[in-house]
């Protein structure tokens, strides 16, 4: 009887225990954890044991005091958890697992949890310790600041998604570590009890390859050594210049410069040429780049018998690894100048292997150098050509990577072809190389897939407008070649067809646009869109459409941007007719607005009003970006039903009184706060003696950036060849930041570049400058990949890289110079030399005598620091 009642009391008390848990969601608005008022479901109390704790969209919980050990957190999208300056602590168990679709930013506050942390949304890690016992996922933005993230778990742990940590410690035994499923970057320390000699034990997980760079980005960990994929792929399918993407997923992309060629016939679908004079592709230097073991390979077609010693087919400077036309010396025979060779650790006769063969005009070669740290080799066309022993590590060095010049010694240019090049982390073997060079020799990837190359017409056409006319007035359509579905890439190759207009209206087409006559349209090569005008003179709608096929043939139907259905265009006797230019943002136009009709004996427009003033709504709508946060304001009046300029356009629009004059002309202001292509619409239904009386009118026009602005500049002194950080925010007349910049369907790029300041003179050096900035959000991008070769003072210069936004003819630039003047008051911090190197002579007494009380050898009796940092 006793056991039987002691059975009843604990399965009464864990029956009470599960019934206690409770799911405590936050309430909206700003709330403290420990504030009972702040939550609902929890019974009158905070989050207790075993509860599940929800932060819901519009709710800022702040972290006032340690938790109890709830049972698992959700941070919905639109929620935020803050951590305040107590150093309080976040604690999860059973299971304990933490998913974050919104922001935490923990400031001193620390996480102890037993389950899985999931980041989706923005994760500010702060100042103290995460300590996760299980997995760690990362899809969205985790900023390491300062923090320790310790992996405390009992058996391996596995890391998903790009992630940087600023201090990792894995402690979570010597026989376990972890698993990668993305790169992983340590700025800080690496230590923990499955760390040994600097080096973290990380799972095999071949084929796929992930990195763990760690020691100020000197030790990179693989966690399939030269089974992965390439670490750089650049493959120069590409058919405008600019970016030259790398298909490794690294992101290791580079820029083209001088004298290049994009869109010719490759090995595998396009190749670039280079001028040989003044051509290359730079990326900018990375810890990923840095291989003691290597393998460097590409395809490449020399356009002349009349070659030079030198030529470069990619380098990482001479002191770490080259692939090029050698120069006359080699660790082997034969030795011809001019033969394909690889070459490491500055090479020649030290270390650079010939492989014999001197190219011949106009042929492709697939040419491969591997280094495993024990020899060195070189394949061509997947046969081994050259073997030789050669042991030690490749060295580092902070020089970009350039493809078709080497950027330790610059001049060695490629005249010619390159296509399909890779580097992968450690020596390839035989067969592999074999297998993929007769992969690409069938015009497939490496692997043996298909590949799908850049289309040689576009994808589809688009024609634009903003879908109503006027009988008495012509229209204008604007043509654009697109080079993809969403139009976001466009097509220059040129394309001429024929519009085509179905309806009952009648249709006159103006024979002195478009650059046919008729219906016909040419946009000419090298440009992606051509106007033409269009008049429907009778009232009613048509579809307008281009008669197939144009030439050469669009893959896909032609689009249109309006209509219902699309391409659907109506023509009304009577409506508004404005115009707003395109312009700065936040600076005001002042635009005529039109109310007119069609006579009554002729195709031509009269006022429709005259002296009086009428309530006509107007309505704005995103066009590209397709979203905003900020309205178009008429005469002062924001266009949503909040007439807030703090909110965003809506279906419901603002009624703006317009004071029409004799003429039937009001003159009424617009302003725009942000960037963008935005979509405008005017409505005015009559009332009284105008009673079914519906006049309309639309317009478009786009809104550039004033200028850019640079803030959070890295403190000097910075040591030269060093990465720096910059931010550039892209801002209005108002000097605001504009949050919808680099959300365009095709975001728009800003370039970064430096001028010298100081020293001035003559013989002064202007260096290399590299780096490039991070995607912008809110209107700001930073860029934590700036270098600067040299010393002395710079100012940074930003400049919007096409040139003109959203082909408005508008542009914007911006430097850190007070006075505006790229160059002119040296804004950014003194660049200092890396260290100095010092040669010993080696004779006694030089470079300075054997101190008294020491014996030194009577040959070498001098004595020097050397490569000591600054």
């Amino acid at each position: 009887m006793k056991i039987s009642l002691k059975f009843f009391v604990l399965f009464c008390t864990l029956l009470a225990g599960q019934a206690m848990a409770a799911t405590c969601t936050a309430k909206t608005g700003a709330q403290n954890w420990d504030d009972k008022n702040s939550w609902a479901g929890c019974g009158n109390n905070p989050p207790k044991n075993n509860d599940l704790v929800i932060i819901p969209d519009g709710s800022t919980v702040t972290l006032d005091k340690d938790t109890k050990d709830i049972a698992s957190l959700t941070v919905a999208s639109g929620g935020v958890l803050l951590g305040d300056a107590n150093n309080n602590k976040l604690k999860l168990k059973d299971p304990g697992d933490l998913t974050n679709n919104g922001t935490i930013t923990l400031n001193t506050a620390e996480i102890d949890m037993k389950g899985n942390l999931v980041n989706i949304g923005t994760l500010n890690a702060g100042s103290d310790k995460i300590k996760v016992e299980g997995n760690f996922s990362n899809s969205g933005t985790f900023n390491a600041q300062t923090s320790e993230v310790e992996f405390s778990g009992s058996g391996v742990q596995t890391i998903s998604g790009n992630v940087t940590f600023y201090d990792l410690k894995v402690d979570n035994g010597s026989s376990n570590g972890l698993l990668l499923n993305g790169n992983v970057t340590v700025s800080g320390s690496l230590s923990g009890d499955a760390v040994s000699a600097g080096l973290v034990t990380l799972e095999n997980t071949c084929p796929s390859n992930y990195t763990l760079t760690s020691n100020g980005g000197v030790t990179v960990q693989n966690s399939c050594p030269g089974g992965g994929g390439p670490i750089a792929d650049y493959r120069f399918d590409e058919i405008s210049p600019g970016v030259v993407s790398d298909s490794s997923g690294n992101s290791l992309n580079g820029t083209a410069t001088g004298g290049i060629t994009v869109g010719g016939a490759g090995k595998v679908c396009n190749a670039y040429n280079f001028n040989g004079s003044s051509g290359y592709v730079a990326v900018s230097n990375n810890a990923l780049l840095n291989q003691t073991k290597v393998t460097v390979m590409a395809w490449v077609r020399h356009g002349s018998a009349a070659m030079k010693n030198w030529e470069a087919i990619i380098a990482k400077g001479d002191s770490a690894y080259r692939l090029h036309l050698n120069g006359g010396c080699s660790i082997n025979t034969p030795n011809p100048a001019k033969g394909f060779s690889f070459g490491i650790n500055g090479g020649c006769s030290n270390a650079d292997i010939n492989s014999g063969t001197v190219p011949g005009a106009n042929t492709w070669y697939h040419v491969v150098g591997t280094y495993d740290g024990a020899s060195i080799k070189i394949y061509l066309n997947g046969v081994l050509m050259k073997s030789a022993a050669y042991a030690g590590s490749i060295n580092s060095n902070t020089f970009p990577l350039y493809i078709g010049d080497n950027s330790q010694n610059k001049g060695r240019f490629w005249s010619g072809d390159i296509d399909e090049v890779k580097i992968y982390s450690g020596a390839l073997t035989g067969a592999q190389i074999a297998s993929g060079y007769a992969n690409e020799n069938a015009g497939k990837n490496w692997d043996g897939s298909a590949r799908v190359c850049p289309v040689t017409g576009p994808d589809h056409l688009e024609i634009q407008s903003n879908g109503t006319g006027l009988t008495c007035a012509p229209s204008t359509l604007t043509i654009r070649a697109c080079a993809d579905a969403a139009c976001t890439k466009l097509y220059t190759g040129g394309v001429s067809g024929t519009l085509s207009a179905t309806g009952t209206p009648t249709v006159n087409w103006d024979s002195a646009t478009g650059g046919a006559t008729g219906a016909g349209f040419v946009i000419p090569a090298g440009s992606s869109s051509v106007t033409k005008n269009v008049q429907v003179t009778s009232v009613g709608s048509v579809v307008f459409g281009v008669t197939s096929p144009a030439t050469p043939a669009a893959t896909n139907a032609t689009t249109c941007n309006f209509g219902s259905p699309s391409c659907t265009f109506t023509a009304s006797s009577a409506g508004f007719v404005f115009a707003v230019p395109n312009h700065v943002s936040e600076v005001l136009q002042t635009v005529n607005v039109s109310a007119v009709k069609t006579a009554d004996n002729a195709l031509a427009c009269v006022p429709a009003f005259a002296s009086v003033a009428k309530n006509v709504t107007f309505k704005c709508a995103y066009a590209n970006p397709v979203s905003g946060t900020l309205p178009v304001r008429v005469n002062g009046i924001a266009l949503n039903a909040a007439g807030s300029a703090g909110a965003a356009c809506d279906a419901s629009g603002k009624a703006v009184s317009l004071s029409f004059g004799a003429t039937g002309v009001a003159s009424t202001t617009f302003q725009y706060a942000d960037v963008g292509n935005l979509n405008l619409t005017a409505t005015y239904t009559g009332s009284g003696a105008d009673t079914g009386l519906v006049m309309t009118g639309s317009d478009s026009f786009i809104a550039a950036p004033k200028d850019f602005a640079f803030s959070a500049i890295t403190a000097g002194p910075i040591k030269a060849g060093n990465n720096f950080s910059a931010t550039v925010t892209a801002r209005n007349n108002a000097n605001v930041a504009t949050p919808n910049f680099g959300k365009e369907n095709a975001p728009e790029q800003v370039t970064v570049g430096r001028v010298r300041y100081k020293p001035v003179g003559t013989g002064m050096s202007d260096g290399d400058f590299i780096g490039s900035l991070g995607a912008f959000n809110l209107g700001a991008a930073t860029a934590n990949n700036l270098n600067w070769s040299e010393v002395g003072i710079i100012d940074l210069s930003a400049t919007l890289a096409s040139g003109s936004y959203l082909a408005s003819g508008l542009t914007a630039s911006g430097s850190t110079g007070a006075t505006g003047a790229i160059g002119s008051d040296g804004a950014v911090v003194r660049f200092i030399p890396d260290h100095f190197d010092t040669a010993v002579a080696l004779v006694a007494g030089v470079p300075m005598p054997c101190p008294t009380g020491l014996t030194c050898p009577a040959q070498y009796n001098g004595f020097a620091y050397s490569g000591q940092g600054v």
